[in-house]
């Protein structure tokens, strides 16, 4: 009896080792979208505000004649042009509330990433209480995977960024992840 309690102590601790492993690579993932969405919404607040403001200093300058208002807005026409249209998609794409979305993805399996390894390394030896440690972060784990849409590419990104961090090697290619370089792998690579 004690010995296979010890055996499923052992199984759980090997279960959290490969949750932490996917939940690295889950907020790498995460951490990824949120820096690519950050440069589109900082382009555009940045063009929002700088195209007015170069109109304003030539119109507000001493150099103003009407000859160099007409090159001012036909050069600055197309840039604007280009900021409303990438602000309007931003906002319709409900990037402001994604970015959130992201954030809030990316600290979640942070944190989860973080205690399972702290249970793997820590077991409790009580295996009762070692089992409902780890039953209730299998069950966070779920609630905070609901609404994960992440493509099969980004799955295979976070599980070679999982198995690069934890020096493991990759079921499918047989190899040890040393770098994020993508392989011909289906499992850690393609992407």
């Amino acid at each position: 009896m004690e010995q296979s309690i010890e055996m499923l102590s052992v199984k759980i601790t090997k279960d959290c080792w490969n949750s932490a492993l996917d939940c690295f690579g889950l907020q790498y993932v995460y951490s990824k979208k949120i820096q690519a969405l950050q440069k589109w919404l900082n382009a555009s607040k940045i063009a929002g505000v700088l195209i007015p403001v170069i109109i304003a200093g030539i119109l507000g300058s001493s150099l103003y004649s009407p000859k160099l208002l007409d090159i001012t807005i036909i050069i600055a026409a197309p840039f604007g042009l280009a900021q409303f249209i990438l602000s309007c998609y931003l906002a319709v794409a409900g990037s402001d509330n994604n970015l959130m979305v992201y954030i809030t993805r990316a600290e979640q399996y942070s944190l989860l990433a973080s205690e399972y390894r702290r249970l793997a390394n820590f077991p409790d030896f009580d295996y009762e209480v070692y089992l409902k440690k780890y039953d209730i972060l299998v069950e966070r784990e779920r609630i905070a995977s609901r609404g994960d849409y992440l493509s099969e590419k980004e799955l295979r990104k976070a599980m070679r960024y999982g198995l690069r961090e934890f020096g493991r090697q990759c079921a499918g290619c047989e190899k040890v992840i040393t770098s994020m370089k993508p392989s011909d792998c289906d499992v850690c690579g393609n992407f």
